[in-house]
């Protein structure tokens, strides 16, 4: 056995899912492939006038329209996904094309 070896002795790896398995199999699991680049917002026109406070959420712009409501619920989030103008600005910037 070799005692030589740097690193951990034990590895524990923790999964939160909060509320993404459910989302997983739903019309909207494309969403949960974002990496948060920031590229939607930058182009969201909606986003440029109210700005990320306006979404009340962690997840501000295009894909926190979408996304907070499905993971805080619908009855605290009704309004958010009225603040899309569905003008698909941010379809041509996508890295990952959500």
């Amino acid at each position: 056995e070799n005692d030589n070896v740097d690193g951990p002795e034990d590895f524990h790896l923790v999964i939160v899912d909060n509320g993404r398995s459910k989302i997983i199999g739903s019309e909207f699991k494309d969403i949960l492939r974002c990496i948060r680049c920031g590229a939607c917002m930058n182009t969201c026109p909606a986003y440029r006038h109210i700005g990320g406070q306006g979404y009340d959420s962690i997840y501000p712009g295009p894909v926190g329209a979408v996304l907070t409501p499905l993971l805080g619920g619908y009855k605290d989030f009704k309004n958010l996904p009225y603040v899309c103008s569905l003008c698909t600005a941010c379809d041509s910037v996508c890295p990952v094309k959500i």
